[in-house]
């Protein structure tokens, strides 16, 4: 592991009297957009492509291995579902516009069904990859290399709900481009 010196961090403390204000939580989440935005776009599927710059925090993934295997798959498999619901979005929207309004109806409804399988995919994803990240971090850090901005912004809420209820007075966040950290 890195020292702390190599790692873009965010360390955030609470009040001297040790408790968490509801307003800090807000003030905590724009500050980790605000971190992460600079560091990443968000995730971007348009018309069934993946913007590049859409790609999860991080870019790559320390350490290789299997981990990195299964966090690829899935992210392929959400981009596999991405294209196929822009190519049933967009064969529905000709059907219509050539007056098939039952198949335009059908196509349509495969797409909301690709769209739902993405998500599936992507949450299998972020879910998987923020396991392997913290799983050996201190309960008081986060790590959201290879999250969506969306992704890794909810992440760090339940996070920092969690400081607030264990009433734990700081957490460091660890966003960037992974180069240098972890």
């Amino acid at each position: 592991m890195g020292n702390s010196e190599s790692r873009q961090s965010k360390k955030h403390h609470s009040n001297p009297s040790g408790d968490w204000q509801k307003q800090h939580v807000g003030i905590v989440t724009d500050l980790v957009q605000q971190q992460v935005e600079n560091q990443l776009h968000p995730q971007q599927y348009h018309n069934g492509s993946h913007s590049p710059s859409g790609g999860p925090a991080g870019g790559s993934q320390e350490g290789g291995g299997s981990d990195d295997l299964e966090y690829t798959r899935l992210r392929q498999l959400a981009h596999q579902e991405a294209e196929a619901r822009g190519r049933c979005y967009d064969s529905s929207k000709e059907a219509y516009s050539q007056g098939n309004g039952a198949k335009a109806k059908q196509l349509s409804n495969q797409g909301h069904e690709h769209d739902r399988k993405m998500k599936q995919y992507n949450q299998q994803a972020a879910d998987y990859i923020f396991e392997m990240k913290n799983r050996n971090l201190p309960p008081d850090e986060i790590d959201l290399h290879g999250l969506f901005v969306q992704e890794a912004l909810k992440k760090a809420d339940l996070v920092i709900a969690g400081c607030i209820r264990d009433k734990r007075d700081h957490l460091t966040i660890i966003v960037g481009k992974g180069n240098h950290s972890v």
